[in-house]
């Protein structure tokens, strides 16, 4: 596992809740894709609402979704702790695109803070 993957993504670091989900491939119990909401995001990882911690070190596929599937993006993850029924995903990799998509999500969700 990565030191990077192993930094805890607590509620407290995110600056609002978002109402994102994310579908995460080999996280069901039968090794299938599962749906999670996300509780919070942040610009190098997502926190998700999930029965259980996902395995901590696993990497995942992942499939972020915005506005009932308008905008979907599709990423690499690495699990990190898990605590209180959430896990935290870090994304792996992180590329331009990426990073524009995971801005733009960030500044219209801290724009209803205004």
């Amino acid at each position: 596992m990565s030191e990077r993957a192993n930094l805890n993504l607590s509620p407290e670091l995110f600056g609002r809740r978002v109402a994102y989900g994310a579908w995460v491939d080999g996280a069901g119990d039968d090794g299938q894709p599962a749906f999670f909401l996300a509780e919070a995001l942040t610009d190098d990882g997502v926190l998700l609402r999930t029965p259980r911690p996902l395995p901590s070190g696993a990497r995942h596929g992942v499939q972020l979704l915005v506005e009932n599937e308008a905008r979907v993006f599709q990423i690499e993850a690495e699990v990190g702790e898990g605590f209180d029924g959430r896990s935290n995903l870090r994304f792996v990799d992180l590329d331009d695109d990426g990073r524009q998509f995971i801005s733009e999500l960030l500044a219209e969700a801290h724009s209803f803070d205004a």
